[in-house]
């Protein structure tokens, strides 16, 4: 059987975690920082979207950001209100007693099912 080969893709991501102060406040996290999304990047060109995902321990909101490109990124960055984004954010941090650290990754590869796996 041929091995599967790692298919090429693109697309730009910002990971952004948040912390969450209890388990139970994962909810509250993640519509608090969806709505910041929805309001202030959902609208710019290059926008993919927003996925949110919560930790199995509660502790952590993950947010995985996809933009068609980095140039669409820094498009976003360089255009928008980053003062008031950046007063919303803040005042969800202090709100929700939570922080959050960005980082951002270019996509190199994937893996898909073997046809096997897809039946």
């Amino acid at each position: 059987m041929k091995e599967q080969q790692m298919r090429h893709f693109e697309g730009f991501y910002s990971i952004i975690d948040y912390t969450v102060p209890a388990s139970e406040s994962v909810t509250s996290v993640a519509e608090a920082f969806g709505r910041i999304q929805r309001d202030w990047v959902a609208q710019y060109k290059g926008f993919v979207s927003a996925r949110f995902l919560a930790k199995t321990d509660g502790s952590t909101v993950r947010v995985i950001v996809e933009w068609v490109d980095e140039n669409a990124f820094h498009d976003f960055e360089r255009n928008s209100d980053t003062q008031r984004r950046i007063g919303a954010l803040n005042d969800a941090f202090q709100r929700l007693s939570t922080t959050g650290s960005r980082q951002t990754f270019t996509a190199i590869g994937e893996v898909l099912p073997r046809q096997a796996a897809r039946n």
